[in-house]
């Protein structure tokens, strides 16, 4: 009885210290604790853990109707691992004949989540057309991974782009891809 009774008037005084007026939090504003919510976000990014892992996607583009670039752009759609479903743009910076015939283009990929992260790459590609007639060119290359927004903010990695096909007539293109990401 007497331990219950010891425990009982500890619990009584430790409640009563934590009650006095010295112990009362600050009230904050809209702004102040909007500052707070960011500075705790920032800490959270800078203080995770990176972890390398796959990635692979599945994707699908078509021309962007609405460009004046001479190297073109594209609207692209599909899934990404840690992404789900996406949709993005690519502009194309540089793009030149090789002597073998051969286009190689290379330009910055910005994929975008449901959620509005944002997964941003450059990328490089030659598309191969065809010779024997055909309306289907093929399309090797990859792409480096240079950072984002949201959870992907300063990640980096690499894809390889794997049976990209592009059809001459539609100027639809398809392909996967595999490599590596550390966010």
């Amino acid at each position: 009885m007497k331990t219950v009774f010891k425990f009982t008037l500890l619990f009584v005084i430790l409640f009563a210290l934590s009650c006095t007026t010295e112990s009362t939090a600050p009230v904050l504003d809209g702004s102040d604790a909007a500052n707070l919510l960011s500075k705790s976000a920032t800490n959270k990014n800078a203080n995770a853990k990176r972890v390398t892992r796959p990635i692979n996607t599945n994707l699908e583009s078509d021309p962007d109707p609405n460009t004046d670039n001479p190297c073109g752009e594209s609207l692209f759609y599909g899934n990404v691992t840690h992404m789900g479903k996406v949709t993005g743009y690519t502009d194309g910076s540089d793009c030149h004949w090789t002597e073998a015939g051969t286009l190689i283009s290379s330009g910055h990929e910005v994929t975008i989540a449901a959620n509005g992260d944002e997964l941003w790459s450059d990328g490089s590609i030659e598309i191969t057309f065809p010779t024997d007639g055909s309306n289907i060119a093929t399309i090797e290359g990859g792409s480096t991974i240079v950072g984002g927004t949201g959870r992907f903010e300063g990640a980096t990695g690499w894809f390889i782009f794997e049976n990209m096909i592009y059809n001459l007539d539609t100027f639809h293109e398809s392909h996967t891809a595999y490599g590596e990401i550390t966010y």
